[in-house]
């Protein structure tokens, strides 16, 4: 009965805990280059100590390879961290996705914590994926004043 009672609790979970994270609201982007990209802004609302968590999902055509990855990859969908303070940024989750929508890989960066230095290590550059999320988040926040 024990046994029953643990599989159903983590059955539970797992579904609990998995529908959370997938729940975005994409909205579409294109770089001047003509890369199109999607954010979610749900996070928009949950700027803590000036860090912007927000995720963007990319499409892959052709896909990529990586040699630790079993499987092309499709699609992924990136968890970054902004810090608005000094416009940077750095990588917190990844999820890559092969050609029928089923995760194949994933990596948490934020497992550790560490320094703001090793958190935001990349600079904003213009017309990137980042600089256009935060123009959007800019916006967003011009708006509401």
């Amino acid at each position: 009965m024990m046994k029953y009672i643990i599989i159903i609790i983590t059955v539970f979970h797992t579904i609990i805990f998995s529908q959370t994270e997938d729940k975005h609201i994409w909205k579409p982007l294109t770089t001047q280059s003509g890369e199109k990209f999607w954010y979610d802004p749900t996070t928009f609302d949950s700027v803590v100590n000036e860090k912007l968590n927000v995720w963007i999902l990319e499409s892959h055509r052709p896909p990529l390879k990586f040699e630790a990855i079993d499987g092309d990859v499709f699609r992924s969908k990136t968890l970054y961290t902004i810090n608005l303070a000094n416009a940077k940024y750095g990588l917190k989750k990844i999820r890559y996705y092969g050609l029928t929508n089923q995760e194949i890989y994933s990596y948490d960066y934020d497992k550790y914590e560490s320094d703001d230095i090793f958190t935001f290590p990349y600079p904003i550059i213009l017309d990137s994926k980042i600089h256009l999320v935060l123009q959007e988040f800019l916006k967003k926040k011009r708006y509401q004043k």
